[in-house]
């Protein structure tokens, strides 16, 4: 009884999600200055799928200078994630890269190991 063919209805508030496993650090937590954008450093991150799921960037946004850096990587899963964070943020000097604000996408899930190899605080929303 759908009007398109093969697709099922999903209702609007339904998380397809896992939970974050690593150590959880609200967005609400998250310093004054970090919020107004006062300071160069805070990363937003998110992936981009291509139409046909074969291409996947990754982007990786300062919040302040909207500077934006992005990457395309082979797989939507958290080590080819992770690889991509390390080349992108890990060319870029140690003052500059101070947190991270991922989304609630499975790929984002261990980057308790990113925090730990750049040294940087993630907020998750």
């Amino acid at each position: 009884h759908l009007r398109h063919k093969h697709r099922t209805r999903h209702s609007k508030n339904t998380r397809r999600h896992r939970e974050v496993q690593t150590d959880y650090i609200s967005i609400h937590e998250r310093p004054g200055f970090i919020n107004q954008r006062q300071c160069i450093g805070d990363w937003k991150i998110d992936t981009v799928i291509g139409r046909t799921g074969h291409s996947i960037l990754l982007t990786v946004v300062d919040r302040l200078s909207r500077l934006t850096l992005i990457k395309k990587v082979v797989q939507k899963d958290s080590q080819e994630i992770n690889k991509g964070l390390v080349a992108l943020l890990g060319a870029i000097p140690k003052e500059f890269v101070h947190s991270i604000t991922p989304d609630h996408g499975t790929e984002f899930l261990h980057l308790d190991e990113i925090s730990e190899r750049l040294g940087v605080t993630v907020y998750w929303p």
